[in-house]
């Protein structure tokens, strides 16, 4: 859902985690949920439509001031250092034949 009034919206997926879905008492799905200051504000089972999702939204966070959201740290796996193969390296049970001198 496109919401830009400084609102985090999660979402939990109940086959998954039916534990959750059972202790916060989740009978029919979507079970919206609206929580202010760790609080909960609101919630609705079922899909008002998106502009009533919206107004919610918007008049629970009237006078929020948005917090800017932190860019996860991407971990980038470190490449494997190549070294090169040893110039005498060779098959093991074989051997280097020595070119004839002129």
């Amino acid at each position: 859902m496109r919401v830009k009034m400084g609102a985090f919206i999660g979402k939990v997926n109940v086959d998954q985690a039916s534990d959750l879905a059972a202790a916060q008492g989740v009978r029919g799905i979507p079970d919206v949920r609206i929580y202010k200051d760790g609080r909960e504000v609101d919630r609705f089972v079922g899909f008002p439509g998106e502009q009533e999702v919206l107004g919610k939204i918007a008049e629970l966070s009237a006078g929020i001031t948005p917090v800017a959201a932190a860019a996860p740290e991407v971990k980038t796996p470190k490449e494997p250092v190549i070294q090169p193969f040893d110039k005498d390296w060779m098959p093991p049970g074989m051997k280097r034949q020595n070119a004839a001198s002129p």
